[in-house]
């Protein structure tokens, strides 16, 4: 219990002092994250030594490896940063199995990144609320931009939706509910994708001073030299070499794609995990 309470307790402090640095610098420490996966291991060596209990070892390497895995399969699709991806590591690690009292049968860790990502949901649904109505003409610009540049998608899709609909006419029961909602559903996705995509492109880009660039950022335009590419926009992130020799080139400024700060929605997801659980699980029954 002792050794639950201690990785708890590590844990929340460094989601709080990450969440205020990502907020405050759009960055979070290199050594704040390494730190974080160094000392939950540690943490738990020192638990597996003291109590010849070295299961609980072997699962926190195996729960930083779960998350290692994961949370670079989130990063290269970039939805999450650097710094989101090696917190989540650091979390891996230490809640690989419960810290305090859980009865659920879900396994803990997927507990965590269940809550995390509901958490991220309603966060990403209310920046996005709060950028539409801040740039409402713009971003409802930006979705007629996106209808255009994807009509053929969105054709198909539509088609499809009307397709569900005539079906679930002829059938009966919860066969033609289902495929009611299944058309419902499709229609929610689509609408939901165009409302994030204008809201990202009319409010989540920002010019930014070279000078003002830090490593890892997202810059969102290909960029030349001389005729020669130096970043491309498909890169996960600009190295400080890259920054280095733009500011060479006497190059002011750039686009970056700014996004969500998602670090707090691994801070609400994590703290309900530790007072509730699974929350979905403790919603059904």
């Amino acid at each position: 219990m002792i050794t639950g309470i201690i990785l708890v307790v590590l844990a929340l402090l460094v989601l709080l002092i990450a969440t205020y640095t990502d907020f405050k610098t759009g960055e979070i420490p290199d050594w704040l994250s390494y730190s974080f996966i160094i000392s939950a291991l540690g943490i738990r060596l020192i638990h597996s030594i003291i109590y010849n209990d070295w299961v609980y070892m072997l699962y926190g390497i195996i729960g930083f490896a779960g998350m290692a895995v994961f949370s670079m399969l989130i990063y290269y699709t970039r939805q999450w940063g650097g710094g989101d991806a090696k917190i989540a590591m650091g979390l891996g690690a230490a809640f690989a199995t419960p810290p305090l009292v859980y009865s659920s049968d879900v396994p803990y860790l997927l507990s965590l990144v269940s809550n995390i990502f509901i958490a991220g949901g309603i966060y990403g649904m209310l920046w996005g609320v709060y950028v539409f109505a801040r740039n409402f003409r713009k971003t409802i610009k930006a979705a007629k931009e996106e209808v255009i540049a994807r009509k053929w998608i969105y054709i198909a899709s539509a088609a499809l939706i009307i397709i569900a609909m005539i079906v679930s006419m002829f059938l009966s029961g919860l066969t033609a509910v289902m495929a009611f909602y299944f058309a419902l559903l499709i229609l929610a996705y689509l609408l939901l994708f165009v409302f994030i995509k204008a809201s990202e492109k009319s409010g989540m880009y920002a010019r930014v001073l070279v000078s003002k660039l830090t490593e890892g950022d997202w810059v969102a335009e290909d960029i030349k030299i001389k005729g020669k590419l130096v970043y491309s926009k498909k890169s996960l992130g600009i190295t400080p070499e890259q920054i280095n020799r733009l500011k060479k080139a006497k190059i002011r400024s750039v686009i970056v794609k700014t996004g969500i700060k998602f670090l707090i929605a691994i801070l609400i997801g994590t703290a309900v995990t530790i007072a509730y659980g699974n929350i979905i699980v403790m919603a059904l029954f």
